[in-house]
């Protein structure tokens, strides 16, 4: 049961990551600076902003600086990733989750970009 949560808990976080990409590589910006920042005020997002889907629900879906409504997208990628981990894990073991990922997020950056 313990690693069920770390399964979720780590598909959460790469949902997280996948969130980053799908926004910035379509735009030809740098996956890892800067830091993330509101789309609207350009406020950098501190840590504890930044915890999947708990930050989305405890800001109320928006920015803590500007108030400005932060897009359902970002929690929707991160659950989906995370039950999609989780569910693939149980069938098929805990690599599999990786390549499905992939494969999504090529889909979802392109859509974006679009």
């Amino acid at each position: 049961m313990l690693f069920d949560g770390f399964v979720i808990a780590f598909g959460l976080a790469i949902g997280s990551f996948l969130n980053v990409c799908i926004h910035r590589i379509p735009r030809g910006q740098s996956i890892t600076r800067p830091r993330s920042s509101c789309p609207h005020c350009h406020h950098f997002i501190r840590p504890w902003e930044n915890i999947p889907v708990f930050s989305y629900l405890f800001l109320r879906g928006k920015c803590s600086q500007c108030g400005e409504r932060i897009s359902w997208v970002y929690p929707t990628v991160e659950v989906m990733t995370g039950l999609t981990f989780y569910l693939l894990f149980l069938k098929y073991g805990f690599y599999t989750p990786v390549f499905v990922n992939m494969v999504f997020f090529w889909s979802a950056s392109d859509s974006d970009f679009r």
